[in-house]
């Protein structure tokens, strides 16, 4: 609404998606899921609608490009660049074996729970999880934290781009267990 009432000030708006919410608000665990449904309708039509008056509609994968369909909808993919790793991760003489890394958004939706209790299944209990993220909530951390695993995780918070740089640089792998959620599936 803000946005719309901008744009008819005549103040350039410039909407930048990262997740497709209308998607994203259906995985709410604190709304019913009728009403999470109506939401989701709703913030849909208010989108397509909206994105049609702003100057420019930036979006992170193809298909929600396709979604809007717009002559001001651009596509700027969400993936690391190269460049910023000086040397390339399987050739990094300081890789740490058992180096198990995360960085984003902690959710159970996107694996959280998986990632701690796996790291259990570890023999070698030098292997570790190291998290670069922030929790949403008290509950989710306090329930994350409680596992039997989390001795084994080395938990950063949220990071500046340096620090995940030099964490995936000396990990033996990344992370991403998103569930198969629309949202997830689609990106």
């Amino acid at each position: 609404p803000w946005a719309i009432l901008l744009h008819l000030h005549g103040v350039k708006v410039i909407y930048d998606m990262h997740e497709d919410l209308p998607k994203q608000i259906l995985h709410k665990h604190y709304l019913t899921p009728t009403l999470a449904r109506c939401l989701s309708v709703v913030i849909e039509k208010c989108e397509k609608i909206s994105a049609r008056m702003f100057t420019s509609v930036i979006v992170v994968v193809p298909a929600m490009e396709t979604r809007f369909n717009n002559d001001n909808t651009v596509l700027l993919a969400n993936f690391p660049s190269l460049l910023e790793f000086p040397v390339l991760p399987e050739r990094q003489p300081d890789r740490t074996l058992g180096r198990f890394v995360y960085v984003g958004g902690i959710a159970y939706v996107r694996g959280i729970s998986e990632m701690v209790d796996a790291i259990s299944l570890i023999e070698d209990k030098r292997a570790f999880l190291q998290i670069l993220g922030a929790f949403p909530n008290y509950e989710l951390e306090r329930d994350i934290r409680a596992r039997d695993a989390w001795g084994r995780v080395d938990f950063l918070g949220w990071s500046n781009r340096e620090t995940v740089v030099e964490s995936l640089s000396q990990a033996s792998a990344g992370l991403v267990l998103l569930y198969p959620t629309r949202q997830y599936v689609l990106s």
